[in-house]
């Protein structure tokens, strides 16, 4: 299958006195495909594994025990190196803080992925320069971050993210801090340039708003996710997110 295959994935922490599961057996997937791919919300009490679901999909952890796949590909198979390379070229990270280097202009700041292998070649100049424009700050190309405001830099994160053409985005409340303005305009672009970049989204949010933008829609409870429309979630469970 081309796509995401999250099977039976399980997480636990040690602790001094018992250990801790987080993930108790979470299994989903998501088709890629070439009309546009696909996207998914992801919501839920803080502290339910959201995150952790999150970083195990990105490689940046490592789950306990269950598979994941990409586009048929096992990224734990791989040795560090090689795991290193599948996570630049084909995952990109968008976090409810931007991260991005406050003596670096917007251009380099998108181009930070590339260096990774070197200097930016010409065609990725070319790509940071057209994704710039996408985002709707090409004359801010030359700007830092401390002259963006925070809609701006993270709409600059979001164009980061997609350097490379990655098959899946993952973002981790990418909207949580900014006010509505800003967190609508941020929520549309992501959704947009997804569709534009043929990409696999999954994102976290607290936002029933942005969340309803979404195709579809896991609920974290206890360790296990759920899939169903917003309507069927417990009133609590809303208030609690």
């Amino acid at each position: 299958m081309s796509g995401l295959i999250v099977t039976d994935l399980k997480k636990t922490f040690s602790g001094q006195n018992q250990d801790l599961e987080i993930l108790k057996g979470i299994s989903f997937s998501m088709e890629g495909n070439e009309k546009g791919g696909s996207n998914i919300a992801v919501l839920g009490p803080s502290g339910s594994g959201k995150s952790t679901l999150l970083h195990i999909i990105g490689t940046l952890d490592c789950p306990t025990s269950g598979k994941l796949q990409l586009d048929g590909q096992d990224p734990f198979d791989l040795d560090e190196k090689g795991l290193a390379a599948f996570r630049n070229q084909n995952i990109g990270f968008v976090f409810q803080e931007h991260h991005l280097l406050p003596q670096l202009s917007v251009l380099e700041n998108v181009l930070l992925p590339t260096l990774a292998n070197g200097k930016s070649s010409a065609n990725e100049i070319d790509r940071a320069k057209y994704l710039i424009e996408r985002i709707g700050l090409a004359e801010r190309i030359r700007h830092r971050p401390a002259e963006l405001s925070g809609g701006e830099r993270q709409r600059v994160a979001i164009a980061r993210a997609m350097i490379f053409q990655p098959r899946i985005i993952l973002a981790d409340e990418p909207t949580g801090s900014l006010d509505q303005k800003n967190s609508d305009r941020v929520g549309e672009m992501l959704l947009e340039m997804q569709q534009a970049e043929k990409a696999m989204l999954i994102t976290v949010t607290h936002s029933v708003e942005l969340a309803n933008r979404f195709a579809r829609k896991l609920h974290f409870v206890d360790g296990l996710v759920t899939e169903s429309d917003l309507d069927g979630v417990d009133q609590q469970e809303r208030i609690e997110s």
